[in-house]
């Protein structure tokens, strides 16, 4: 009963890390490029990078990274052991990762697009990225958000109907 006297005046204070020390020093400039996971070829992971310094595009690209699964079901937030979090192993060089990126054929010039963001696990923004996974709440809320993220298109599901012939 109380809902309409309520104003936010700010964000939650992880959130703001987020988008500030996360989202917008390496997420929006390095992953979520038109040449990686927000182009048309960025496979099963795509991130919005429209508008990029916007709250929404940081909020709804926290939302994707943190419902996306890989392949093996693991989450790439790892709230227990920040520092493997498959998010910051896939941005190291693949020799001193846990999960090495998959290489990105390129041109005839560059036989892989792929750049890691970070030199080290010693690298600051490395460093910052591991206490804003710290300073999340855990256990890990439920939103009730319902939100499909953008991914491949894929082909209709079969059906016992026959062809349609034309």
């Amino acid at each position: 009963n109380l809902y309409s006297e309520v104003t936010v005046v700010d964000q939650p204070r992880s959130m703001k890390r987020f988008r500030d020390e996360v989202h917008r020093a390496w997420i929006i400039n390095s992953c979520a490029t038109s040449r990686c996971h927000g182009g048309p070829d960025a496979g099963r992971l795509q991130l919005y990078n429209q508008r990029p310094n916007t709250d929404a595009t940081a909020y709804t690209n926290f939302l994707i990274l943190e419902r996306f699964r890989l392949a093996n079901g693991s989450p790439l937030i790892d709230y227990e052991e920040p520092a493997k979090s498959p998010l910051l192993q896939l941005a190291l060089p693949r020799e001193h990762s846990l999960n090495p990126h998959p290489s990105i054929p390129g041109e005839e010039t560059r036989s892989d697009l792929w750049r890691p963001f970070f030199r080290t696990q010693d690298d600051q923004a490395f460093v910052r990225t591991v206490d804003w996974i710290k300073s999340m709440y855990r256990p890990r809320p439920e939103y009730g958000i319902s939100y499909t993220p953008p991914g491949p298109s894929s082909p209709p599901a079969p059906t016992n109907e026959p062809p349609v012939i034309r």
